[in-house]
Parts: structure tokens; sequence; C-alpha cells
């Protein structure tokens, strides 16, 4: 049987772990800022392709894929994002989030 105390030790952990991923989501956001005017040439480089993407730069869809969603860009979202193997979108969840949003905008 669990203990009061157990409980208190489950719940601290849970409000930790909530804290550490705020905490690295503020630290990449501002890592991706600093590093904005070299990551989007590359995803400039990408809405260009036509064939898949071999080894993207995931910052770069990223980034690029944030600056597209402020402009309403989906269709550009949605050509990258066919140029990207799924198993990209297993480790690049947001990335993953803009792109099927952008389908679905793109198919109202």
């Amino acid at each position: 049987m669990r203990s009061s105390s157990d409980n208190l030790d489950a719940g601290r952990a849970v409000q930790i772990a909530s804290e550490i991923n705020r905490t690295c989501a503020i630290l990449r956001n501002a890592y991706l800022q600093s590093k904005r005017d070299e990551l989007l040439p590359i995803f400039q480089s990408y809405k260009d392709r036509v064939l898949k993407l071999e080894r993207p730069d995931s910052d770069a869809i990223l980034l690029g894929f944030r600056e597209e969603w402020k402009k309403k860009n989906y269709a550009d979202i949605v050509k990258v994002g066919g140029l990207l193997d799924s198993s990209f979108f297993l480790d690049n969840r947001e990335a993953e989030a803009y792109y099927l949003a952008s389908k679905k905008y793109l198919l109202k």
C-alpha cells in the first residue's frame, strides 16, 4: 500500500518534470532564434527540392515550419513535410503538429 508521502513524492516528481520540460522549451526557442539567420536559408533550400530529403536539419525544419505558420503559408509546410521520411516526425513532434495542422487547413 502506498503512503501519502509516496503520493507527495510522485506529485513533486511530476512538477519537477514539468518545470524541466518548460525550461527545455525556452532554451530550444532561444537556440533556434540565435541560429535563425543560419537555419532559414537551409529551410528555403528545402522548399525548392523535389526529391525526398535524406538528412534534413531538424532545427531548420522546425524553425521554417514556425515561420511559415506565422505567415499562413500552409502549402509550403505541407510541401516540405511531404519530402520528409515519416520516421523524421517520430523525434520531431512539434514539426509533425505543424505539418498535420497545415494539411487540415489546406483541405478546408
